[in-house]
């Protein structure tokens, strides 16, 4: 039998510096909240891929830990609104 898994791909505080530009969707840490409470509440799988950058200059290197947080978790924790 075959189960569904959610799979978020670099959902990472990062990308949302400004070196990024302009953001294309608006709305996508809500839409990526919602899906996480259902698979949660389904008991379903979730993975979480994020990129690390070995390089020192990148906004996704070790020592920027802030821009290596996975974004949702940040969210739950907020009340603010985008």
């Amino acid at each position: 039998m075959m189960s569904d898994v959610l799979i978020l791909i670099d959902v990472q505080e990062a990308f949302h510096d400004s070196c990024w530009g302009e953001r294309y969707g608006p709305h996508a840490e809500q839409n990526i909240e919602r899906l996480l409470n259902y698979f949660r509440s389904e008991h379903q799988p979730i993975n979480h891929i994020k990129h690390v950058s070995q390089d020192p200059s990148s906004l996704f290197h070790r020592e920027h830990l802030q821009g290596l947080i996975y974004e949702p978790k940040k969210m739950k924790s907020s009340s603010k609104k985008k």
